[in-house]
């Protein structure tokens, strides 16, 4: 999955935390949401400028990060992690 699709950050919008691209929800709430055990469509239900697709992407990425992979990059868009 090409996570650049999804994943990105701005130092102008939420204080530069990583975002779902093309909307102002963080990371971190995507991922809070997902340990909560929401499912994606409730998340998109919760948050309707997101998809199904890109909670997904967000839900792929953590497990990257945690099976040693690199994390989300200090500029606008993350490293392709395929």
């Amino acid at each position: 999955m090409n996570h650049r699709r999804y994943i990105t950050r701005a130092p102008a919008i939420c204080g530069g935390e990583p975002i779902v691209a093309g909307t102002r929800v963080t990371l971190r709430t995507v991922l809070s949401s997902l340990a909560e055990g929401m499912a994606p469509e409730a998340i998109v239900a919760d948050f309707p400028s997101l998809t199904e697709a890109s909670v997904r992407a967000v839900n792929c990425l953590r497990c990257r990060v945690c099976r040693g992979r690199p994390a989300v990059a200090r500029h606008r868009q993350i490293p392709d992690l395929a």
